[in-house]
């Protein structure tokens, strides 16, 4: 989470940190997490060094604060929350929609996905073993989730 608030906070600079040199800035948050660990002679995996990243350490306590403004209130903070949070995901939409609109290229592409597209492709058995297969995986997913909900009611709750 402490990741996730740094790249939201990055994302509203003019000149975004990963357009710049992407390769590279990937490559030190991915090798940042396995640089520091070393392997004895015994197999085990020890820190070579230990670093503190107090980017990282705000954003969870940027995070662990707003949970807490969220719900300390009981039902009437989290009404509001929720009251808030249910429209930002169309609001989300809406927008990503417009700017990818704006795009350049934006009118080919919605040209060659309504107008040009390929219906010979349809017989492809290829495409439906994977439009199979991520069916199932999202059918798994919603059943772990609807036995998740269906575990945490009470036995005596309708």
């Amino acid at each position: 989470l402490g990741y996730a608030c740094i790249y939201f906070v990055e994302s509203f600079h003019k000149t975004i940190p990963w357009m710049i040199d992407t390769e590279n800035h990937f490559k030190e948050i991915a090798m940042s997490s396995s640089e520091y660990m070393n392997k004895t002679a015994e197999g085990d995996y020890v820190f070579a060094e230990w670093t503190f990243n107090w980017k990282v350490f705000i954003g969870v306590i940027v995070v662990w604060i707003l949970i807490y403004l969220s719900i300390f209130k009981g039902v009437e903070s989290t009404g509001w929350v929720v009251k808030f949070l249910v429209p930002l995901p169309i609001l989300i939409i809406i927008i990503l929609i417009v700017r990818g609109a704006l795009l350049e290229g934006a009118k080919e592409g919605v040209e060659n996905y309504v107008i040009k597209w390929d219906s010979s492709k349809l017989s492809d058995p290829v495409i439906w073993t994977r439009a199979i297969g991520q069916v199932f995986f999202l059918f798994g997913v919603m059943c772990w989730c609807y036995d998740d909900v269906q575990l945490s009611q009470l036995k005596n709750q309708n």
